[in-house]
């Protein structure tokens, strides 16, 4: 479940293959994308104002929040990503298949993807990739402190 600032909900609804959105405004809601495989992983792209989805057959995709460009931005059959994140024009996940690293990818890239191992015996369950060059919202902030002591581990990542 993500909220934007312009007040509308998503979450995703695996079991029917589809992604919502709930309007705060207006307390309408509405499906915004269908026909996926068990969606998971939202998550928003506020500058560029696109919503990022994982699937379970190792696809994930993304959507402009006013509905157009519907796409797959990256398709591996054999992965099974799970949690995202998005910095700048690098979009990075953990794979549910092999949790002990952070797989990213740089947009216009297509296909290529870089691994980074975390380098110890430890699974990592959320991710959060925050820029200097922004300050944190109060959600944000209580996400950051739950995904820092989900294993009692912090994980630190630069991405320049």
């Amino acid at each position: 479940m993500f909220v934007h600032a312009c007040r509308q909900l998503y979450w995703a609804e695996a079991d029917n293959g589809s992604i919502w959105r709930y309007d705060l405004n207006t307390l309408q809601s509405e499906v915004f994308v269908t026909n996926l495989s068990s969606p998971s992983g939202l998550i928003i792209d506020h500058q560029a104002s696109v919503l990022y989805w994982a699937e379970l057959l190792g696809r994930i995709g993304r959507i402009a929040l006013d509905g157009r460009g519907q796409e797959t931005v990256y398709d591996d059959p054999s992965s099974s990503p799970f949690k995202l994140s998005v910095y700048r024009d690098y979009l990075l996940w953990i794979d549910a298949a092999g949790a002990d690293s952070v797989n990213v990818l740089r947009m216009g890239e297509s296909g290529r993807v870089s691994i980074v191992p975390l380098g110890d015996d430890r699974t990592l369950t959320a991710l959060l990739v925050v820029g200097s060059n922004r300050q944190l919202t109060r959600g944000e902030q209580i996400e950051l402190i739950i995904t820092a002591f989900i294993e009692f581990g912090l994980y630190c990542f630069s991405v320049q």
